[in-house]
Parts: C-alpha cells; sequence; structure tokens
C-alpha cells in the first residue's frame, strides 16, 4: 500500500460512524498476520519515530509529504483514535485502512463467524451490552450514540442482532454454504515420554513440554556403533539434563524424579 493511499483511507474515517469504525476495530482482531502483512507494512512507514504506535506529528508527516495540509492530521487522529488515547496502535490504523472487498470472501465469513461466536448469548443472537463491553465503551455519549447505531442494525427490534444482522455491519451476506477450513493433522510425535505421566506433557512433533519432572527420548534411534550427536534447543528449563541412555534404562510410566543421567544406565550434561 502507498502511503497516498493510506492518507486517502485515513481521511475517509471522518465520514464514517463510530459504530463502524469500532465494529472494524473487532474485525481486525480476528485476522491474522499473513491477512495484515501489508498494513503492518504500512503502518510502520508511518511511525517515523518507531514508537510503535502514531502521533499527531507521524500523520502530519506523511500529509505534508504527500503536500497536503498536515492540520488534518489532527481531524483525522479524532475520528481513527477510538479510545481517545491521543495516538493510534496498529488495531485502530488498520481497522481504518482495511478493505473488506480486498480480501477473499471466506477469510471474512470465517472472521466474522469467529466473532459472532464469542458474542453471542444464550438467546442466540448479540445484545447491546455485550457489544459495549467487548467496545469498552466508557464515554456516555460514545455509549448513547453506539446504543442509536445499533437500533438501526437490530431491524426485529428485540434488542439482539441476528446473525444475518451481525454479518451486515460489514457489509457481508451470512453465507450457509461456508464451512469451517479443515483443521491440520497434529504433527507426528518424534520424542515420546520415557519417565513421567503423559498427561503432565505435552509433545507436537519434536516440540516437548513438560510441567513436572518428566525424561524425553527417542528410543528408536538407538544406535550400536559409530559416532552419533543430536541437537536440541531449550527454550525454557530450570534443571535441564541431556544426555543419552543404554537399553537398561528403565522406561517408568508414573512419578519419577531420576531422569537421564541419574543412574548408570544413562550419562547427561
Amino acid at each position: 500500500l502507498t502511503r497516498d493511499v493510506i492518507v486517502e483511507r485515513l481521511r475517509g474515517q471522518t465520514c464514517v460512524s463510530l459504530f463502524h469504525r469500532i465494529a472494524k476495530n473487532l474485525l481486525v482482531d480476528q485476522l491474522g498476520r499473513e491477512e495484515l502483512s501489508a498494513l503492518h507494512d504500512a503502518f510502520e512507514d508511518v511511525d517515523a519515530d518507531r514508537d510503535g504506535v502514531l502521533s499527531e506529528e507521524d500523520l502530519s508527516s506523511s500529509f505534508n509529504h504527500l503536500g497536503l495540509e498536515g492540520a488534518s492530521a489532527k481531524k483525522i487522529l479524532q475520528a481513527v483514535d477510538v479510545h481517545s488515547r491521543g495516538f493510534l496502535e496498529f488495531r485502530e490504523f488498520a481497522a481504518a485502512c482495511l478493505v473488506i472487498a480486498e480480501y477473499p470472501s471466506y477469510k471474512m465469513q470465517g472472521a466474522l463467524e469467529k466473532l459472532f461466536m464469542q458474542l453471542r448469548g444464550p438467546s442466540g443472537g448479540v445484545d447491546l451490552t455485550t457489544l459495549l463491553d467487548r467496545f469498552a465503551c466508557i464515554a456516555e455519549e460514545d455509549a448513547e450514540n453506539l446504543a442509536a447505531q445499533f437500533r438501526l442494525h437490530d431491524h426485529h427490534g428485540d434488542g439482539q442482532l441476528t446473525k444475518q444482522e451481525f454479518f451486515a455491519i460489514w457489509g457481508i451476506a451470512e453465507s450457509s454454504a461456508w464451512t469451517p477450513p479443515r483443521v491440520p493433522e497434529a504433527p507426528r510425535p518424534l520424542a515420546r515420554v520415557l519417565r513421567g505421566f503423559w498427561k503432565d506433557a505435552s509433545v507436537q512433533g519434536a516440540v516437548v513440554q513438560s510441567w513436572k519432572f518428566t525424561t524425553f527420548g527417542q528410543p528408536s534411534f538407538a544406535k550400536a556403533n559409530g559416532r552419533w550427536y543430536y541437537e536440541l534447543e531449550i527454550r525454557k528449563c530450570d534443571y535441564p539434563q541431556v544426555g543419552w541412555a543404554d537399553r537398561q534404562f528403565e522406561l517408568e510410566e508414573g512419578a519419577c524424579d531420576d531422569g537421564v543421567g541419574d543412574d548408570e544406565h544413562s550419562c547427561a550434561h
């Protein structure tokens, strides 16, 4: 995204209702890094002082660079800064610059399905109180503004937004043909618990985690001769013991404080 496109999208937010600006913020929360990568790059381009937020000075600099009035930056900041903090965080910036039509419909559909499930109440719809809580609306006048906008979308007048009404906030039609993407299969474990409880551990591919004293290994990698080595990355561990064990190393399903290197059938560092 070029800087002039970004500035034009930010300027357009001065004509958007508070309700729809906040709704776009909630949508951004449901999108991943891949969908937002271009907006991350644009944010960093506008963030002149690299402090992780956009100030009025950052916006003025971008406006001046394009020969526009820097004074407009204050007006835009007030419109896009939905939390009234005097600066823009990435979510607010992304919400202002996000154009839903530029994304695959199934991704937007999935993001709104996820958001609706998070907000849906026992009656099956989304009520105003839940939205206000999620919006973190503090100012009384803002709450009144949002309530009025909510009523415009509540076509049934029952104080609840159906899924169809909820999706219409973003101009997206609910699709009965949409199905969630298939969950990828978990990677085949490349290690196993040798001592300790499986319930106290997690093995995903070659990544192991444990909440108690647990010994991990892979007996199928046993070698009888030659010179061999292996590598591992310890991300967090208080008292790691890394080494080798022979065939007489006893495997125990149960609580065990003795790991590799703690008996005559193993060695560790």
